[in-house]
């Protein structure tokens, strides 16, 4: 019997293997011919797998993120009936896309770690290079809009203390961003950061709680100031917002595959989806309604650092972003690596020990080179953002669309042509999928269209 430490590496290869480039010149595999192997990784024990309470905090966590913090404006830009039934309308049809992709796999009945691996199975190279593509744009996007919170926060300390040369000092807030971001982009496994994201789970909800109650308040002495419901031309502007909230996109399939049972992931994502839409809908609703037309692009900044209160919920909202920040990174550093990282195609077993430690170091500097200019990237698109909330649309129109709305229903529907035997598709589940490609087809042109024109528009 071979021992635990040769297994491992054997398998870690035969996972490289596979997800390197030149794996994937070859033409999809037949559906019939694929291995039924079980859907729970190989790469480490069931011990070390994650439970539904975990995953749920995960999930949580990636769901409410940055993104719920532009919703208010996007009510004061488009209207709160408007926005409302956006924000319902994105998170369902997200919902059913990744019900589809899910259904999928299980029919496939194959371990698939990634939303991209899905593509390449289904739909070849060229959808795999896509997905990759739009998760490492959506991803990085992401991360940038945290960076940009993260700079917009230290600024607010520095003039707060009145230290003025630092308070305007240029590159200051990168470099904190860097000093941050950096150690947090060294976490390599998600099974052991659950405890962190609940610490996350606790901080984003006691902040967002602490609004609503400031927001009741000046509602009850102010009365309701916002008042604008539907504006239609505001259309492109809030769909990109109202899709883009929902980060969980781009690590369902690292978060299924990280459990201990992944059949029971469908439950724990429906809660989560229902729980999110509900905060997605009434929190932001109450924010406009309280603040109006003074609401900034990101509503934590309505309370200025100034107040105690202002300072608390700034300071805890920006450690709960540091904590989801790996969370989000993840699937960008899985591609990342598979595209530098050295594939073993001899036998690990059969290699000389030194001539394997010297290609497991260098695969390592690899790695570690790539997720630092993948920060530094991360940091100076942050720093060229005109805008956070146009920013966040145009992500969300490109992005969260494409892998929310139109690739997964898309797989759903090839998949089907391909494999007569599957019958996951009652008529009703077509007519929503092409609701899907038609709402993700229109609403995503618009928003990107409308999105360009405004940063041109601002440059």
């Amino acid at each position: 019997m071979k021992p635990e430490k040769e297994v491992d590496i054997a398998i870690e290869t035969t996972a490289l293997t596979v997800s390197s480039p030149e794996h994937h010149n070859i033409s999809p595999p037949s559906f019939h011919d694929i291995p039924r192997d079980s859907a729970v990784s190989k790469s480490s024990s069931i011990d070390e797998k994650s439970g539904e309470l975990e995953i749920s905090c995960n999930l949580f966590k990636s769901f409410v993120g940055i993104g719920i913090l532009s919703l208010s404006y996007g009510m004061k830009e488009a209207g709160i009936i408007l926005a409302n039934l956006l924000i319902i309308l994105c998170s369902f049809l997200t919902f059913w896309s990744i019900s589809v992709c899910v259904k999928v796999v299980d029919h496939m009945n194959v371990k698939v770690v990634s939303f991209s691996d899905l593509c390449y199975l289904v739909t070849g190279r060229w959808g795999f290079i896509t997905a990759r593509f739009c998760v490492v744009v959506l991803q990085v996007g992401v991360c940038a809009v945290y960076c940009s919170f993260f700079g917009i926060f230290f600024n607010n300390v520095f003039c707060y203390a009145g230290i003025q040369s630092l308070c305007t000092y240029f590159g200051l807030d990168l470099l904190l961003c860097l000093l941050i971001i950096i150690p947090l982009s060294l976490v390599k496994n998600l099974t052991n950061y659950n405890r962190f994201s609940l610490l996350a789970n606790v901080f984003v909800v006691t902040v967002l709680l602490v609004f609503f109650a400031k927001s009741c308040q000046r509602i009850s002495s102010d009365g309701l100031v916002g008042h604008d419901m539907f504006i239609f031309e505001k259309f492109p502007f809030i769909f990109g917002i109202s899709i883009f909230v929902i980060e969980c996109i781009g690590i369902v399939f690292e978060m299924r595959d990280s459990m201990k049972e992944p059949h029971k992931f469908q439950s724990v994502l429906i809660k989560n989806f229902v729980i999110a839409t509900a905060i997605y809908t009434i929190l932001p609703t109450i924010y406009y309604l309280s603040f109006g037309d003074s609401v900034k692009e990101l509503i934590i900044f309505n309370i200025p650092i100034e107040n105690p209160l202002g300072m608390a919920v700034q300071i805890l909202y920006a450690i709960a972003l540091c904590i989801s920040y790996p969370l989000q990174l993840f699937p960008v550093f899985i591609i990342i690596e598979s595209l530098v990282s050295t594939p073993e195609k001899e036998n690990l077993l059969l290699l000389d020990k030194t001539a394997h430690n010297k290609r497991k170091t260098l695969n390592k500097i690899k790695i570690y080179l790539a997720r630092l200019f993948i920060v530094c990237v991360i940091v100076v698109i942050s720093w060229c953002i005109p805008g956070i909330a146009v920013f966040i649309n145009l992500l969300g129109a490109f992005g969260s669309t494409t892998l929310g709305m139109l690739f997964p229903v898309m797989i759903g529907e090839i998949y089907l042509y391909r494999n007569k035997d599957y019958k996951g598709y009652p008529l009703y589940s077509r007519i929503i999928n092409w609701i899907s490609l038609t709402v993700g087809m229109i609403g995503g042109g618009l928003a990107i269209t409308f999105s360009i024109m405004k940063i041109a528009h601002g440059s």
